[in-house]
């Protein structure tokens, strides 16, 4: 199996069954993920594979939030929260697009905070945003995605040359992937990053990046004036 970050040689690691979600064990079929040697990314592929549809019938339908309680409001609350406090002194200058932002709840409340917020997420809208952006916020997405290079090839898409990509997933250095709370079929993640897999996938695609510990990721040409320091 080919690692779809790095290209490295990836090999069954361990088998998840499909309703084990982050709210706890579950039961279903076993979902095999596989872990690239190279650079430690580790993905189910034989989900990865499947079509929108099969995501939308056997993931993200009408009991996704049951498996994801924060999915109804909670997560775009805090972040919208956390957005308007580290970057509302500069926010007549940032043209935001929250990537992947579901129903649009967190540019709906950044945007009451007076920022010029942009939601877009391409698994639910047809209709893509324009131009470019200095601020791209993607919460809790890279784990979900079946192509991580085409994910960050959307960014980068609409990222403005002195923009800055503020990402956030965990990272697997360390983790046993069989019992981690992270590896979830039934929450959909079904890409599992380590640090080094992100700073390659980023490299591939032209960005800088800085990567955190603790789940908070940044991606840039170059750093904008308002995200300095």
């Amino acid at each position: 199996m080919i690692c779809p970050v790095c290209g490295g040689e990836s090999s069954y690691h361990t088998s998840i069954p499909f309703l084990k979600s982050c709210e706890g064990d579950g039961e279903g079929d076993p979902v095999a993920y596989f872990q690239c040697a190279d650079c430690g990314f580790c993905h189910a592929p034989f989900i990865c594979d499947k079509p929108p549809e099969w995501f939308r019938e056997h993931i993200y339908n009408a009991d996704y939030h049951l498996f994801d309680p924060e999915y109804g409001g909670a997560r775009a609350q805090r972040q919208a929260q956390n957005m308007t406090y580290s970057f509302s002194w500069a926010r007549r200058d940032i043209r935001h697009l929250d990537f992947g932002g579901g129903d649009g709840l967190m540019a709906k409340r950044t945007r009451k905070n007076g920022f010029d917020s942009t939601s877009y997420d391409p698994f639910t809208n047809d209709e893509k945003p324009t131009g470019t952006f200095n601020l791209i916020t993607c919460f809790e997405v890279f784990e979900h995605v079946p192509d991580p290079h085409d994910l960050m090839r959307q960014l980068t898409e609409y990222l403005a040359p002195e923009g800055l990509i503020l990402a956030s997933t965990n990272l697997s250095d360390g983790q046993d992937i069989a019992r981690w709370w992270y590896a979830a079929p039934r929450n959909g993640h079904i890409s599992l990053f380590s640090r080094k897999s992100l700073v390659i996938l980023a490299e591939k695609h032209g960005l800088n990046s800085l990567i955190d510990a603790n789940g908070g990721h940044y991606f840039y040409r170059e750093l904008p004036y308002w995200a300095v320091g």
